[in-house]
């Protein structure tokens, strides 16, 4: 699990209370990312698993992506 934490002083505290938003639009775009990379490689790891992989198989792979709300990202079959 990846735990990301932000510490501040009080001077930059209404600042960060603006950046949160982007900051956690930026992190759900970089999970999902993340996860569709890894999809690749278990795709690439069944092609060289399993002998002659039908598109089924192949495609049989998801994403669900993070969204601002919810920052978990997932690869399943």
């Amino acid at each position: 699990m990846l735990e990301l934490t932000i510490t501040a002083d009080a001077v930059n505290l209404r600042s960060l209370d603006k950046q949160e938003g982007n900051a956690r639009f930026a992190a759900a775009i970089a999970l999902t990312r993340t996860a569709k990379l890894a999809r690749g490689a278990v795709v690439d790891e069944m092609k060289t698993v399993f002998d002659r992989p039908t598109r089924y198989t192949l495609n049989s792979t998801y994403v669900l992506r993070a969204m601002i709300v919810d920052l978990r990202a997932e690869v399943g079959f």
